[in-house]
């Protein structure tokens, strides 16, 4: 299980601008995305379905202007993109359960169909550490309070009502594996 070790993500801000909620969800530092950051001043994070490449369609509908019945983000869509690159990591559903040895716990939330205008998703992790669970929104610092500034316990019950981003939509827990090795990801969609 992932120690809760804030520094490694915020005290350097290419590592911080390089990094989002997804990246820290699966404990994994991209230096190709760092590199790129900290040389060519561009800083593009980790996003789920970009390590197995989304099509040239679904890429740039993604990258739309939202609009009330275009593109949004759901559960489904998101959940099916972390599959492609990360088979290993296992979905428990809604219920909270102990994941086996060798993972580690995982949460993600999605904005509501209200929220079509600002769709997105975020991700929280449980480190060893500590009770709390612990997330990182966007390309700010990793924390272990929710929006109102509480102590998260549960991902689920957390506040998750941001000023950009409203997280209504609770999708789930999964099992992450520890090992480096089983896990994917790229902040450039790979077609």
């Amino acid at each position: 299980m992932p120690n809760y070790e804030p520094h490694i993500w915020n005290l350097n801000d290419d590592v911080k601008r390089s990094h989002n909620c997804y990246s820290y969800f699966l404990n994994l530092i991209d230096k190709k995305a760092f590199n790129k950051c900290k040389t060519k001043k561009k800083c593009s994070t980790a996003q789920p379905g970009y390590y197995k490449g989304l099509s040239k369609d679904i890429y740039n509908f993604t990258r739309k202007k939202r609009s009330p019945n275009g593109f949004r983000y759901k559960c489904k869509n998101v959940l099916q993109r972390i599959k492609s690159a990360n088979p290993h990591i296992k979905c428990n559903g809604k219920t909270k359960k102990n994941c086996p040895k060798g993972y580690y716990q995982g949460a993600m939330a999605t904005t509501s169909p209200k929220e079509w205008n600002r769709s997105d998703y975020h991700f929280y992790r449980k480190d060893d550490n500590s009770p709390k669970w612990s997330h990182k929104t966007g390309k700010q610092e990793v924390k272990t309070v929710d929006a109102k500034g509480n102590s998260i316990f549960d991902p689920s019950e957390a506040a998750r009502k941001y000023a950009r981003n409203d997280y209504s939509n609770f999708c789930g827990y999964f099992c992450i594996p520890e090992t480096k090795e089983l896990k994917n990801m790229s902040s450039e969609n790979l077609i």
